[in-house]
């Protein structure tokens, strides 16, 4: 019997009779799957800066420098994880980063300059939500229009001249995480707290997570408080208090008592904290970072997901058809929500996110192996009733009316379900998803195709993109080839699974199974492949 070494390269075998003995082909399975713990690492949350100017130059008072951004954002970060002597309270545990990745999945430097001069009353009056109450303001509908990038992938930070026509207050806004609409979605600032020191945009922070103002927004009374789950800041370690202005007071007026200390090290009461309106804050609590945190894997979960911190660019889907719609958008239907294996996208319905299509694509994709078999829940919107549809593009052609690539359909205010991935499909590349809901008593929808009522309108459809890695197939005992006890999967390996030989372990490749094939092999030392037959290795991507 000839011993025979063996380079498993993208080439045929047929040796009659050996034996392959690969003594230190590759590391061993265990090293690759198996590394050392890293650290925990900060979620980071990646974030568009928009400066809306008035045809100024950088560096003028309402178009900040680079460096200004760059201190806010420094300001952000050492707060949130107490970075420095005078931070007290809790350690957020968050880290806020510039995008490297636009939305077309392009380099950028996460700073836009936008000049608002062209919308009517902005120059003069700002940004204003209201402009019945600031009828000489721009509507941050128009002002927000120039520059927005989706909600789910960025927060997005607009700097502006000024705020409801006043040049001093308010500093920001933000809006509150559920329920909101993609379109004005994010913080407001005033160009003049963008210094690196000023706090207003640590307070904005607090409510874009979901806080409320720790005097729970009544100025001039105590909130009673008797269940601090459900009353005022709906915070129990922030005690019940009044707005105030600066941390000169002893006593609080709402107890008749002195205030409580909520940070020993720095001696911080409520007055120190964020939500206030005062100028010495230092501080989140423990209660408001569970909240932070909640709201976060609750409706902001795909800023977790998002590729935009990614320093390279990915590599492009196939086209497919643009969706069209019969009627208009909806306030109704659309979709809320997408959990696939660890994608989770909350999101709003077709008019609140502005559009009853979304391609998220670019920045929203999932890894998976195939033959993986996922769990996958669509929420509607608002969980209204409609028919879901999920389309995957197999053989990536664009197309979706290929045998087998409608993958799951259902109607419910809901679907629970499991995606299977094919074992033979295109490896390595990006798969279009295309998920479809509409209106209950709409015509059904297609993949290209959303009818809705005229009433009522129309649903949504959104895509986002699976990358296909081959399958890890491990030997776990000594056998033939083809008996599926002899593999982790408790399969035959099929052309595009990696396997992998593992020491001790004997596999018999014998005439009578045909032509073997696989995408690739590793022996582990010790282990033997007895090569009697036909065996192609076809090579696959990594």
């Amino acid at each position: 019997m000839n011993r025979v070494l063996i380079t498993i390269l993208s080439i045929s075998i047929s040796v009659t009779p050996s034996v392959a003995f690969v003594s230190s082909f590759s590391a061993p399975l265990s090293n690759i799957l198996a590394k050392a713990p890293s650290p925990p690492l900060l979620d980071t949350i990646p974030i568009a800066i928009h400066v809306i100017h008035t045809g100024t130059p950088i560096g003028s008072a309402d178009n900040p420098s680079d460096s200004l951004i760059y201190a806010l954002i420094n300001l952000m970060n050492d707060a949130f994880q107490l970075d420095g002597p005078n931070y007290g309270g809790a350690d957020i545990g968050l880290a806020f980063q510039l995008a490297s990745r636009s939305p077309d999945c392009m380099t950028t430097a996460g700073i836009n300059r936008m000049d608002g001069s062209s919308i009517p009353d902005y120059a003069s009056g700002g940004i204003t939500t209201d402009t019945f109450f600031n009828p000489n303001s721009a509507h941050e509908l128009f002002v927000k229009g120039l520059s927005r990038w989706p909600n789910t992938d960025y927060l997005n930070i607009w700097i502006v001249n000024t705020i409801d026509g006043n040049p001093t207050w308010p500093g920001g806004y933000a809006f509150l995480p559920e329920y909101n609409s993609a379109l004005t979605d994010g913080i407001v600032l005033r160009a003049s707290v963008v210094n690196g020191t000023n706090k207003t945009i640590l307070h904005e922070l607090g409510h874009y997570f979901n806080l409320l103002h720790t005097f729970g927004n009544v100025w001039d009374a105590c909130i009673p408080e008797t269940n601090c789950t459900s009353d005022g800041d709906l915070i129990c370690d922030t005690e019940n208090c009044m707005y105030a202005f600066d941390c000169s007071s002893v006593t609080n007026p709402c107890t008749e008592e002195e205030w409580i200390i909520v940070d020993t090290e720095h001696e911080y009461t409520v007055l120190n904290n964020y939500m206030g309106y005062t100028d010495c804050q230092w501080m989140f609590t423990e209660d408001q970072k569970t909240r932070m945190h909640d709201a976060l894997n609750t409706f902001r979960p795909s800023l977790l997901s998002s590729h935009a911190l990614d320093t390279t660019s990915s590599a492009d889907v196939v086209p497919a058809c643009i969706p069209t719609a019969a009627n208009g958008l909806s306030p109704f239907y659309g979709i809320q929500r997408v959990e696939i294996g660890s994608l989770n996208v909350y999101s709003g319905s077709s008019l609140a996110d502005g559009s009853f299509y979304l391609d998220r694509t670019c920045n929203q994709y999932l890894e998976v192996a195939a033959g993986d078999s996922i769990p996958v829940r669509i929420t509607c919107s608002y969980e209204n009733w409609a028919q879901v549809k999920i389309f995957m593009d197999l053989n990536n052609d664009g197309v979706f009316t290929s045998p087998g690539e409608l993958m799951i359909s259902g109607d419910g205010g809901f679907i629970e379900d499991t995606l299977v991935v094919p074992l033979q499909i295109d490896m390595c590349v990006p798969l279009r998803l295309r998920i479809v809901a509409d209106h209950p008593a709409a015509p059904p929808p297609t993949a290209c195709l959303l009818s809705g009522t005229p009433a009522e309108g129309v649903g949504q459809i959104e895509d986002y993109a699976l990358i296909v890695q081959p399958r890890y197939v491990e030997s776990v005992a000594s056998g033939d080839w083809d008996n599926p006890a002899s593999w982790s999967c408790n399969c035959i390996p099929s052309s595009g699974d990696f396997v992998y030989i593992q020491s001790g372990d004997t596999i018999n490749i014998t005439p009578q199974m045909g032509l073997v094939t696989c995408a690739d092999v590793h022996l582990e030392p010790g282990a033997l492949l007895q090569l009697d037959g036909e065996m192609h290795v076809a090579g696959g991507c990594y």
